[in-house]
């Protein structure tokens, strides 16, 4: 009711190309994004490209959700698969019947899927795959194994990351603007604490807040004299390209963009919603025109 913030009126190609309206029977399956805000998010334009190339009779859509309880108690029922953003993927994971080892360790999910029990009839699936867009973009730059690896930030994204790059073998550190959310994540997670005036070295620093998202592209988590890495992993991929980015790639550093990262993990999620290879050729496109068309909004 009264469209989504940050959206307002869909306009009518957009309906008719991008969500494939005229096509939408009772038998089309619905899917989306659930997040607040969640006007930003280009998850629509990938997924319902991934669903049009394979002619999936399904929908992708956006909804703006500021308490997940009580949305996820109303549409569950309606809903095929859903993907999850900020604050959220605590709240997801809480949702589910059955949690993968990921969700289960971090308490985040950004993917959750309907799955059929013999005996329980329609379940809930919590997936993590924000791991998979984070390790598969990274080991092709370094050896994960014994990496200095600093994660800034202590909410879902940065819990995932964290367990993680643990796991992978890599030497995790974990700053926040909130020191003490960083010290009860690096406890749980038997990693190291750094606080922000003590910041040292690294092989990567991945950066995993929301600031330098659209709309509020000025933000950086980092001065630019901090940025002391081989690379810098961008988790934000709207805009494009972010304030950070550009601080590290004047210093020098590799840097891996948010958009790598987010559609390697949508692919996955395009995967375990329909059981099918995702078009990534297609989903890509998608990717880089509504990246090409936030940049000329903003």
């Amino acid at each position: 009711k009264g469209g989504v913030p940050g959206i307002g009126q869909i306009p009518a190609a957009e309906m008719r190309d991008m969500y494939r309206a005229a096509r939408i029977t009772r038998r089309t399956k619905i899917f989306g994004v659930a997040g607040h805000p969640v006007g930003h998010s280009l998850s629509p334009a990938i997924h319902n490209a991934g669903f049009a190339a394979l002619e999936i009779d399904a929908v992708y859509l956006p909804f703006e959700v500021p308490e997940f309880d009580r949305f996820w108690k109303a549409f569950a029922p309606r809903l095929a698969g859903l993907s999850i953003t900020l604050p959220h993927k605590a709240a997801a994971a809480r949702a589910a019947n059955w949690r993968d080892p990921l969700s289960d360790r971090a308490g985040a999910a950004n993917t959750l899927v309907q799955v059929k029990h013999a005996k329980k009839g329609r379940q809930w699936a919590a997936y993590n795959t924000d791991v998979l867009g984070i390790l598969g973009p990274l080991s092709k730059r370094i050896e994960l194994a014994g990496a200095r690896v600093l994660v800034a930030g202590a909410g879902g994204a940065a819990r995932a990351a964290v367990f993680a790059l643990r796991d992978a073998g890599c030497k995790v550190s974990i700053v926040a603007r909130t020191p003490e959310r960083a010290q009860a994540l690096a406890a749980e997670a038997g990693v190291h604490f750094v606080d922000r005036g003590r910041l040292g070295s690294y092989d990567v620093i991945l950066h995993a807040t929301p600031l330098g998202m659209t709309p509020n592209v000025a933000g950086s988590f980092f001065e630019a004299d901090e940025l002391k890495a081989r690379v810098l992993f961008e988790t934000v991929y709207t805009p494009a390209t972010t304030q950070l980015m550009r601080l590290a790639a004047a210093r020098g550093l590799e840097v891996i963009s948010g958009g790598e990262m987010f559609l390697a993990q949508a692919s996955v999620q395009f995967e375990l919603w329909t059981k099918k290879p995702a078009p990534l050729p297609a989903m890509r496109k998608a990717l880089e025109k509504a990246l090409r068309l936030n940049l000329r909004v903003k």
